[in-house]
């Protein structure tokens, strides 16, 4: 399986998962919206450390993934999280429900922080 984490089992406000180009992939929205980093590949069957930081007034993402800053482009001007992040949704899983697809493997660190981290932070936890 490629994918990783979500955020809001009933609404998948936010996922991270592995593309088949072996890309990192951030959705929101339930798939609504897609980001793709690249600069660095994932690959499958292989330890990884990833970090992302996500600023939802500033409209910024970044990711990391094994102490290299990807490239991620820029969230569309009108961007909106789906209201159900503010309705309690806020359970992460490592499992997708709306398709069955699992995380396959083993997670060392799981963080949330309230707050985005500087560049330099995040590419020191993905370090680790």
């Amino acid at each position: 399986s490629n994918y990783i984490l979500s955020a809001g089992p009933l609404s998948r406000w936010f996922a991270i998962y592995i593309n088949r180009n072996k890309n990192i992939e951030i959705s929101f929205n339930n798939s609504r919206v897609n980001l793709t980093a690249t600069g660095a590949i994932a690959e499958l069957q292989q330890w990884h450390s990833v970090a992302v930081a996500f600023n939802l007034e500033a409209k910024t993402l970044r990711v990391a993934l094994d102490g290299e800053l990807l490239t991620v482009p820029a969230f569309a001007p009108d961007f909106a999280l789906g209201s159900t992040m503010y309705n309690g949704d806020m359970q992460f899983t490592f499992t997708n429900y709306s398709n069955g697809d699992t995380f396959e493997g083993l997670a060392r660190n799981v963080a949330v922080y309230n707050t985005a981290l500087p560049e330099d932070q995040l590419v020191a936890i993905s370090k680790m």
